[in-house]
């Protein structure tokens, strides 16, 4: 019968420990950033709309409209535009911590549920052999199935990055002209 022992897993729960700990740090660091460029591009707004307006507010005439339009406007949406790429990286880079993260634990588990068959099977009845060695296919077979998985992830993840960089080069920006003073014809 194999021997219960509690101390034969401590080094299994420190490896689990310390990548949980590795986790929310790496998360803490990226919810920090994300964080931190919302403050940042929010106070940036709110002076750049409070200008706007002030400006706007003293429009006379249709081509200082298209002069507002040209300082305020247009950047205005260019560097939302930029905001939202550079949430969307953070929020890769976040995915990416996380992904790694769960790759990690699983090829730890992998290794510690290999390493308890293996205690196992060296304890088991003789016969019991080709028991153990199909589960050992068996696990190696849900190994390459997740593997499998991860590399379509990969791909899935590589088309839509492919995507955000087409959507980034089709959308140009559009500078507005300023209108052009008509003269009505005395009747």
């Amino acid at each position: 019968m194999a021997e219960k022992n509690l101390f034969q897993w401590g080094p299994y729960q420190e490896a689990a420990l310390e990548s949980g700990l590795s986790l929310f740090g790496n998360l803490t660091t990226q919810v920090e950033k994300i964080t931190r460029l919302q403050l940042e591009a929010g106070a940036e707004a709110t002076r750049e709309a409070l200008a706007a307006a002030q400006a706007l507010i003293e429009i006379k005439d249709p081509a200082e409209l298209g002069n507002w339009q040209t300082t305020y406007w247009q950047p205005g949406l260019e560097r939302v535009a930029d905001t939202v790429r550079k949430q969307y990286d953070l929020l890769a880079e976040s995915r990416s911590v996380v992904l790694d993260a769960i790759k990690e634990a699983s090829a730890e588990a992998t290794q510690q549920v290999q390493a308890g068959i293996d205690r196992l099977a060296e304890q088991a009845p003789e016969g019991f052999g080709p028991v153990f060695e199909a589960i050992r296919n068996g696990l190696a077979a849900q190994i390459t199935a997740l593997e499998s998985v991860s590399l379509v992830s990969d791909q899935i993840n590589g088309i839509a990055e492919a995507n955000v960089v087409a959507l980034k080069n089709a959308v140009k920006p559009v500078i507005a002209k300023p209108a052009a003073t008509s003269k009505r014809k005395a009747a």
